[in-house]
């Protein structure tokens, strides 16, 4: 019975990778110039995250927040865990430091780091969330994280490699999205949390999951340039 469990499992994962099929190869998928990086993940950010709506208090690339500030984006280029820590403290001092209009949230894009393992890059998002409550800085920021491969496991409807809701996470890079807690409390009052994951299933759905990863895998959103969600 185990063996026909394994079996089952098996074929489910080559049916959720089926839809990949016929895509194409990821254009330059680590391009060694920083500017590029920055260039690219805010023509993203410009279009899922804000035309989409897929963040509703981000507008364009470069404002974000409540209130609204500017969009702090840095590329690091660490392979290590250890690295990536010491990079990721760097940028919450600067949070901390920096007033809000002149920093209302950071983009940190680490293009080298785990992009070809996404299991060991949540693992590595755990242990920077865990912990925030014990070091007392869950009252100051809060994290949201992104990378090519994210894959929700929360058992719901968004659940699956194949998902399209997935594409509200699935970034060119891997990236630690470090936000203000106060601003994340607004924003909630505003808008409660369930109705944003409810619109952005409909929204990425309508788009669907192959032509959004054909998008993402050419750093290419014109085919979307009119698709705007308020």
């Amino acid at each position: 019975d185990d063996d026909d469990d394994d079996d089952e499992q098996d074929g489910n994962e080559n049916d959720e990778n089926d839809w990949r099929k016929d895509l194409p190869d990821i254009v330059e998928k680590i391009p060694v110039d920083d500017d590029e990086i920055v260039n690219v993940s805010k023509k993203w950010v410009d279009k899922i995250m804000s035309d989409m709506g897929i963040c509703p208090f981000t507008k364009g690339a470069d404002m974000a927040g409540l209130p609204m500030g500017k969009v702090f984006y840095t590329v690091d280029r660490s392979v290590s865990v250890e690295d990536m820590y010491a990079r990721y403290w760097e940028e919450v001092v600067r949070v901390e430091q920096m007033p809000e209009k002149d920093l209302s949230t950071t983009l940190l894009i680490a293009p080298e780091f785990l992009i070809d393992n996404i299991e060991m890059f949540e693992n590595f998002s755990n242990t920077l969330t865990q912990p925030m409550e014990t070091l007392q800085v869950e009252n100051l920021i809060q994290l949201v994280f992104f990378h090519p491969e994210w894959t929700f496991r929360d058992g719901g409807e968004r659940s699956g490699m194949g998902s399209a809701a997935n594409y509200a996470r699935r970034s060119p890079w891997p990236m630690i999205n470090i936000l203000r807690t106060k601003q994340v409390r607004a924003a909630q009052k505003g808008i409660p949390t369930g109705l944003v994951y409810q619109q952005n299933e409909k929204t990425l759905s309508r788009v669907g999951a192959k032509s959004l990863e054909r998008m993402l895998r050419l750093r290419d959103w014109s085919k979307i340039a009119d698709l705007k969600v308020d």
